[in-house]
């Protein structure tokens, strides 16, 4: 046997060694006392908590997530269900009211089924039906197809418009009226018959500018659409023929419809238009002007510059767009721009808007300058310096919250957003284009804290920016229904009176949610 100094056997050591590690890791860290709680100064990682002695003395550890616990048994809050378009669930609002927090049972709606029988619609004619819902949970329309004038809908509860699309542009979209949606059922749905169709006529001409209508030259190959005004849907379109010629059918209603035009290839002479009021229950044909064509062209230059020093090395990203009333059509002429920041246009005489529109990282702003060629044909544009907005993400107890994603949404102008991600030290700066913002913020998962959002005032004068993350609560619940599966539905938290969202998940594949409520809200929810 092998021997050590001492005299003592090395497998005796080492069983000796064994027991007293055994012994020692089951009194735990702190010994048989049990482990010690960590310091109040100790900065808390919600996402690592393993059990309540891990977190300060205000909280609870839950699914590894420090927790302000709730100390009443129910909240009142709506719920608002979304699920996929595969399921069988219709998305619908649940009223607020007082529900437990540990476990609510919610019933849920399925889809209804309507077998619908299409009146006046020929056998072998196809189209869509489209269901629009009246104050839709989402922007999805309900579409199906129509064979042998059947079709089959699956709707949730509610009101539609319901929308008739024929195959193919010889026939007009027909408004089929209202359609009200209280469960399972068969409907019939009547369809004017075609000799019913009023034929909406005009010719589409670039105006000579003088007393002689015989020196307009008809313009051609042109799309035409008919739109409905109130409902905003295209009615029938149509091509116009070599002499400026087009027919657009629609149903006999006594309705007025606008005309959108768009040329085969809008330039300055011919732009695209729209002619409110074009046709009304007394008015089946007219006759529209698309610019001019004995006027001459002038050549504008224009020069984009700034004074800041954050001029671009290449200004061929810039957009700049002329904009000058022509009649009722508006002409809105893409110009192109070079490396240098020039760009030149051929336009009519008159005075136009030009619009500069620098690309979404630029540190410049947008401006939109007037100018009249009458006064010359070159200009120059002065872009100035957007406002730079900077700020921080601090987590309840003060921490910085890095690798937190900011999504700044533009209140005034929706094509303008932002994303951005906080810094090791929580800290974010972005120059934005001036305005009111909706600022999403998604802690990164470690924290296990959900979305919260702010707003902003992006201006000169808007000061550094402190966003402190509240502490979470978790909302848990079953979503059930008799026979369909509650899986894998998006469910939202509602505030009782506002309807704001509070809180988002999913479901597992039992319906179970979980909801993490940011806890300034709770006593909204009491």
């Amino acid at each position: 046997m092998t021997r050590v100094s001492g005299g003592v056997p090395l497998p005796f050591r080492m069983l000796v060694g064994l027991l007293t590690g055994l012994a020692a890791a089951s009194c735990g860290p702190g010994g048989p006392d049990g482990p010690e709680p960590p310091d109040e100064d100790q900065p808390v990682l919600y996402g690592e908590c393993r059990s309540d002695t891990e977190c300060p003395s205000t909280r609870r550890c839950e699914q590894e997530l420090c927790v302000v616990p709730v100390v009443r048994d129910t909240l009142r809050y709506g719920l608002t269900i979304l699920p996929s378009s595969a399921s069988d669930i219709a998305p619908q609002t649940i009223a607020a009211q007082s529900r437990p927090v540990t476990g609510a049972t919610v019933e849920v709606d399925a889809l209804a089924t309507l077998e619908l029988q299409l009146e006046g619609v020929s056998p072998d004619q196809s189209a869509t039906l489209v269901a629009i819902p009246d104050g839709s949970l989402s922007e999805a329309q309900t579409q199906a197809g129509v064979r042998e004038g059947r079709a089959t809908l699956r709707l949730a509860r509610g009101d539609y418009a319901i929308i008739l699309v024929p195959d193919g542009s010889e026939l007009p979209r027909y408004d089929l009226g209202p359609l009200s949606v209280e469960g399972d059922g068969e409907r019939t749905l009547e369809v004017p018959p075609t000799s019913q169709l009023r034929e909406l006529r005009g010719r589409l001409v670039r105006r000579s500018g003088l007393p002689l209508d015989l020196l307009d030259l008809p313009v051609a190959g042109a799309r035409v659409i008919g739109i409905d005004p109130d409902s905003r849907q295209t009615t029938s379109t149509a091509i116009t023929d070599g002499l400026g010629e087009f027919v657009l059918l629609a149903p006999e209603d006594g309705r007025t419809y606008d005309l959108r035009v768009t040329p085969a290839q809008p330039d300055a002479l011919i732009p695209q238009a729209t002619f409110e009021g074009a046709f009304g229950p007394e008015n089946d044909q007219g006759r529209f002007h698309l610019g001019n064509w004995l006027i001459e062209l002038l050549q504008l230059e224009v020069q984009l510059q700034t004074a800041t020093p954050f001029a671009p090395e290449d200004w061929s990203t810039y957009a700049l767009e002329a904009r000058a009333p022509l009649g009722i059509g508006e002409l809105q002429l893409p110009i192109p721009v070079d490396a240098g920041g020039r760009a030149r246009a051929r336009l009519l005489t008159g005075t136009y808007a030009l619009e500069v529109r620098p690309p979404a990282d630029s540190a410049l702003e947008s401006t939109v300058v007037e100018t009249s060629l009458l006064d010359g044909l070159s200009t120059t544009v002065e872009l100035a310096a957007r406002p730079e907005i900077s700020g921080r993400v601090i987590d309840s107890a003060g921490e910085p919250v890095a690798s937190a994603r900011l999504r700044l949404e533009h209140l005034q102008r929706s094509n303008v957003s932002r994303s951005l991600t906080t810094l090791e030290d929580g800290s974010w700066s972005a120059r934005l284009p001036a305005g009111d913002y909706r600022v999403t913020i998604v802690p990164p998962a470690s924290l296990g804290q959900p979305r919260q959002v702010e707003t902003l005032s992006a201006n000169d004068q808007t000061p550094t920016l402190l966003f402190r993350l509240a502490a979470p609560t978790i909302v848990r619940g079953e979503l059930t229904h008799p026979q369909h599966p509650t899986g894998a539905i998006t469910v939202q938290l509602t505030h009782p009176e506002t309807g704001d969202i509070l809180a988002e998940g999913r479901t597992d594949t039992t319906g179970r949610y979980q909801l993490i409520v940011p806890a300034p809200v709770l006593e909204d929810l009491r």
